[in-house]
């Protein structure tokens, strides 16, 4: 787009500060100004070239002709101020990402084309949400960015946290500051690897790459039960073998510890899906009562 002057409608928003506008402007006219100072339309003209045409945001809607000493008439261009996220839209944006966060990360179907399509709707019904309570317009990618933002800070939290844990000596804590808002969803989220990056925690949904094998878990477990043993153990003595082989032999796990283990980490997934089967019933009920209220 060459530099050129639009030319406002006299029903639309006067400019602010210069050439920056706020709000929606819309543009019904171009006219191709080689000087905008020397036009007679002054009131309303206001020339724009590609650099500042990218940092207000101008989005052309319809075909443009550039060349040529007449006007050139446009569909719409709109002129969106780019309006920074309420405390209102923010506090819905992480209440509703918190119930829903097995649909926005594919905790429990994965990178399915199910996932995806269920994380659509969510986006699709969260930002419908956020548009009825009248702050600005807001786009399903704008309130995607918005999450992945939100989960930013949480994380830096809580990074910030562990290290303030493994301080010695006291002292004030020096953490970031969290909203209420943000506050309320950290303690919601706070056990989930996401944002806690715990080791070894397993989640519903995880691949199985991801999660400790159980045989690994029995092992070590079973090194540090029965190192006591071993050092207490008359086998151990300097007088029986020299100091150098006594860490050399250490006794070799059973299978029935294994298969204990697995049971033990079975269980737990159990619990677990049990668990997370309670939660999806209660936000069915929210959702119906929801539905039902509206109606």
């Amino acid at each position: 787009m060459s530099s050129m002057g639009y030319r406002l409608a006299p029903s639309t928003a006067e400019p602010v500060c210069g050439r920056k506008f706020q709000g929606n402007v819309n543009v019904k006219f171009c006219v191709p100004i080689e000087n905008p100072s020397l036009s007679n339309d002054r009131e309303y003209d206001c020339a724009w070239n590609d650099d500042e045409a990218d940092q207000f945001g101008i989005e052309e809607v319809g075909s443009v002709m550039s060349k040529g000493n007449y006007a050139v008439a446009k569909d719409e261009i709109n002129v969106v101020a780019h309006v920074p996220f309420s405390t209102r839209e923010t506090e819905m944006i992480l209440d509703r990402y918190v119930e829903g966060y097995e649909t926005y990360h594919h905790t429990l179907t994965g990178a399915t084309r199910q996932g995806v399509t269920a994380k659509k709707r969510f986006l699709a019904d969260l930002t419908e949400e956020v548009n009825a309570m009248g702050v600005a317009k807001r786009t399903e990618k704008q309130i995607d960015q918005k999450i992945r933002d939100e989960m930013k800070v949480l994380k830096r939290y809580s990074n910030a946290l562990k290290a303030e844990r493994e301080k010695t000596g006291g002292g004030r804590p020096l953490l970031p500051r969290l909203s209420a808002a943000q506050m309320k969803a950290f303690e919601a989220l706070e056990m989930k690897p996401r944002v806690s990056g715990i080791p070894a925690g397993t989640e519903v949904g995880m691949k199985t790459d991801d999660r400790p094998e159980a045989s690994d878990v029995a092992v070590k477990a079973m090194k540090r039960r029965r190192q006591p043993e071993l050092d207490n153990s008359p086998s151990s003595s300097s007088e029986q073998h020299p100091p150098e082989r006594c860490g050399l032999k250490k006794r070799a796990v059973s299978p029935n510890d294994v298969l204990m283990m697995e049971v033990e980490n079975l269980e737990l997934r159990r619990e677990a899906l049990a668990k997370k089967n309670r939660l999806l019933d209660l936000q069915i009920m929210y959702w119906t009562r929801k539905i039902n209220h509206q109606l």
